[in-house]
């Protein structure tokens, strides 16, 4: 989610299924992970995100 805020270059605010899956993500992972791979995420570069995507 993050990296899409990167590449979004905004977060999406009210989408059902963005929220949903944050939930998701925050139970399976923990609070505290989650916001540190959310913010890992938002604060690549187009060019670092398209290659994570890739790898």
């Amino acid at each position: 989610l993050g990296v899409a805020v990167a590449l979004r270059g905004t977060a999406v605010a009210g989408d059902r299924d963005v929220a949903a899956t944050a939930a998701a993500a925050t139970k399976a992972l923990g609070p505290e992970p989650f916001a540190a791979l959310y913010a890992r995420g938002a604060a690549m570069t187009r060019t670092e995100a398209i290659a994570a995507v890739l790898a």
